[in-house]
C-alpha cells in the first residue's frame, strides 16, 4: 500500500455530494448561458452553438445523475437477492434440522 493512501480516499457519501453539486453547477451554468444568449444581440434569438453547448451540458448532467441512480439501484437489487438467498438457505437448513419436507418457495415474492 502506498504511504498516505488512506488519507487520500473519499468516502461514498462525500463523493456523491461532490458529484451532485458539480453537476448542479454545470446545469446552472448551462441555464445562465442560454438566458445570456437570449438577451444579447440579436435579442430573442439564441445561436445554434449556444443551444449545442447547452445540449452537451445537459447530456453531461444527465449521464452523471443517471449513472448514479442506475448503479445505486443495481447494488440494492443485488443486496436484496443475496438476503433472499440467505433466507432460503436458512429455511432449508431448518427443514433438514427438524426433519420436515421442504415446501416450494414461491418466486413471485421476490
Amino acid at each position: 500500500m502506498i504511504e498516505g493512501e488512506d488519507e487520500m480516499r473519499i468516502d461514498k457519501s462525500t463523493k456523491d455530494k461532490i458529484q451532485f453539486f458539480a453537476s448542479l453547477v454545470v446545469l446552472l451554468a448551462g441555464i445562465v448561458l442560454v438566458f445570456v444568449a437570449l438577451l444579447l444581440e440579436p435579442v430573442g434569438i439564441i445561436h445554434y452553438s449556444v443551444l449545442s453547448a447547452f445540449g452537451m451540458l445537459l447530456t453531461f448532467v444527465g449521464a452523471v445523475w443517471n449513472l448514479d441512480v442506475k448503479y445505486t439501484f443495481k447494488t440494492e437489487e443485488m443486496r436484496h437477492q443475496m438476503i433472499l438467498m440467505d433466507k432460503e438457505k436458512e429455511y432449508k437448513d431448518k427443514c433438514r434440522e427438524y426433519g420436515v419436507e421442504e415446501e416450494e418457495i414461491d418466486d413471485t415474492d421476490r
